[in-house]
């Protein structure tokens, strides 16, 4: 069982505000935060005259993508978004290499008790880790840029 007692927890929520405003930055104009979000997308489509009758509108939900993500591709995935998007190679002073081996070293040290075992989770991580969402989304968010490269083209609407 995970707690918040846990050896990497304040390394985990260090690397999360760490990470977040980043995230935040660069996906600022893909997210929808709220419903009215939404509207204002499918209004902005409509007055360019893209809404039509035959329209589409499709969502896609990834059941326990917190528990799924797989670690080396996600960890592949942030040093991609961490190189593209942190100018001089360092956040609030700590380099892209540092940053890391520290999300290294809490994702290779997730323990879970069941049944009187000990488990070490190898995919995800807990739902109590504060980094647990942030890198999920950057996983996401890696993997969504061929698709949100053909809606533009099309000039679709792609939010999450």
């Amino acid at each position: 069982m995970r707690c918040r007692r846990g050896l990497t927890f304040k390394i985990s929520h260090f690397l999360s505000r760490l990470l977040q405003p980043i995230y935040n930055r660069v996906t600022h104009a893909t997210t929808f935060n709220t419903g009215i979000d939404i509207i204002d997308a499918v209004e902005d489509y409509s007055k360019k005259g893209l809404l039509r009758s035959n329209t589409l509108f499709a969502t896609l939900h990834i059941h326990d993508l917190c528990t799924i993500f797989p670690h080396e591709p996600t960890m592949t995935a942030l040093q991609r978004f961490l190189h593209a998007y942190v100018i001089d190679g360092r956040v609030q002073g700590i380099t892209i290499p540092s940053i890391m081996a520290l999300v290294r070293l809490c994702l290779q040290n997730q323990f879970i008790l069941y049944d009187n075992k000990l488990y070490q989770q190898i995919r995800g991580s807990g739902f109590n880790s504060p980094l647990t969402a942030i890198l999920a989304n950057i996983y996401l968010y890696h993997w969504q840029q061929d698709l949100v490269g053909i809606v533009d083209k099309k000039q679709e609407v792609f939010g999450r």
